[in-house]
């Protein structure tokens, strides 16, 4: 579930096996999420900092997992759009571009992701669509297709 601008709540929780789990939903806590699922260390413990009560865990932590992985990328159904042409590798990363995530949100937004805690699904809805940002621009020069070589190295000099 995304944003639904019909309703003035946003999700707190995720369902597991029929009962709700209360969890973090500050964008910080999802940002860590994504960067632990990178770890291939990374054991399923290891992610219980998203649940709010840590007296009150998921039986089946493997699941839970999942769910929370379905809250941080939630699915998002375009209309008429083949999901060929709509898919698109990625061309950020939160950690090594947070200076440039933090000046765009400033620049476009004027928030301060420092002092202002912000639920996951507005960041997202606010991260996708910022523009006229040097962090687009960067993006779009990772996300441009090298194989016009010569395009692709007056670009990369302009970085």
């Amino acid at each position: 579930m995304t944003i639904d601008i019909r309703k003035h709540i946003l999700p707190e929780e995720i369902e597991v096996d029929g009962v709700l789990y209360p969890i973090h939903t500050d964008y910080t806590y999802f940002i860590n999420f994504i960067e632990l699922m990178k770890n291939p260390e990374a054991k399923v413990e290891d992610f219980n900092f998203m649940y709010a009560d840590q007296n009150n865990l998921p039986a089946d932590l493997f699941k839970g997992v999942d769910r929370l992985s379905q809250f941080c990328y939630p699915k998002e159904e375009l209309p008429n759009v083949d999901e060929e042409e709509h898919s698109h590798k990625r061309a950020f990363d939160y950690v090594t571009d947070s200076t440039m995530i933090y000046a765009a949100f400033m620049q476009v937004y004027h928030i301060d992701l420092i002092d202002t805690p912000l639920h996951w699904h507005k960041f997202l809805a606010l991260f996708n669509n910022l523009s006229g940002t040097r962090l687009n621009e960067v993006m779009g020069y990772r996300g441009f297709d090298k194989s016009d070589k010569e395009d692709y190295e007056h670009r990369m000099q302009r970085l």
